[in-house]
């Protein structure tokens, strides 16, 4: 499957039942304090803006649109939105995944 195809299935309206998904949006200047729990087994799509990824050493890394990410695998300590539009991502896991940090999804997102 091409990178484009991967990127249209995480996207598709009909997931396979037992496939959960949600999406964040933030804007502009704004961070999101997170950690790996609560994004074990999820796959991560930057739909649109720019993704900065702070690690808990302080190091950072930008993703761009179309990048695909596994947050779960990196000891992440924030999510920011470092450009001048609205960033969106859209999530998607295995739906009977357990987290210490949460339940199902991070609070306030979208399902859809």
């Amino acid at each position: 499957m091409s990178d484009d195809g991967l990127y249209q299935a995480l996207r598709r309206a009909d997931l396979p039942m037992g496939i959960e998904r949600w999406r964040l949006a933030l804007l502009p200047g704004i961070e999101r304090p997170t950690g790996p729990d609560e994004w074990a087994g999820a796959l991560v799509v930057v739909e649109q803006g720019t993704l900065e990824v702070e690690c808990i050493g302080g190091g950072t890394e930008q993703f761009a649109p179309g990048n695909l990410l596994a947050l779960g695998c990196l000891p992440v300590r924030a999510l920011r939105n470092c450009g001048d539009e609205e960033m969106r991502l859209t999530v998607v896991r295995l739906a009977n995944q357990t987290h210490a940090s949460r339940s199902t999804r991070p609070t306030g997102e979208s399902t859809s």
